[in-house]
């Protein structure tokens, strides 16, 4: 099972499309504390092992998935696409997602003014199933990731201090890719 995405929009083949339209960081931030956004993350796995970056900047400093934003027209499948690409440096196929779930987060802060303000966003969530080549090609972005690693699956809790919501989250999510192998 994967969400569905209807779309009475005609799809553009990948590069054909126009740059997305970016709001200023003052309208943007305003945006961010009207509105709950839409995330794709992305647990990358390898047999039992499973990627964690480290994030550097709000919304969340700490060992986290790799994800983003969806932008206006994209399916989920097609933003999971875009940031394998973007945040890790890997071209994967639709064949390689596997839904997990949608994860409801409220982050404390965020990078955009007013920080402290935070961050809400429903976080529809992938496994992506990666060869021994393409797990070794990972390169997660130095701008968003200070380190990363891959973890076994039966070590996630110990990587994570499962005190706050969000590490919580992350063993959630863990355990729930964990079923799916299953």
């Amino acid at each position: 099972m994967e969400p569905a995405h209807y779309s009475e929009r005609n799809p553009e083949p990948r590069g054909t499309r126009s740059p997305r339209p970016y709001l200023d960081a003052i309208t943007y931030g305003q945006a961010l504390s009207a509105l709950v956004i839409t995330c794709v993350d992305l647990l990358f796995c390898e047999g039992d092992r499973r990627l964690l970056g480290f994030r550097r900047r709000p919304p969340r400093v700490g060992w986290w998935l790799v994800g983003g934003r969806m932008f206006p027209g994209e399916s989920p499948q097609r933003t999971a696409i875009r940031k394998a690409k973007e945040e890790a440096g890997l071209e994967i196929l639709p064949s390689q997602l596997q839904w997990i779930g949608a994860y409801s987060t409220e982050f404390a802060e965020r990078s955009q003014p007013p920080a402290e303000e935070g961050l809400h966003s429903v976080n529809l969530t992938f496994a992506v199933r990666l060869t021994a080549t393409q797990a070794a090609q990972v390169q997660l972005s130095e701008d968003e990731y200070s380190e990363w690693a891959w973890v076994r699956s039966s070590e996630l809790p110990q990587w994570v201090t499962g005190q706050g919501p969000m590490d919580e989250a992350l063993l959630a999510i863990g355990r729930a890719c964990d079923q799916l192998s299953k």
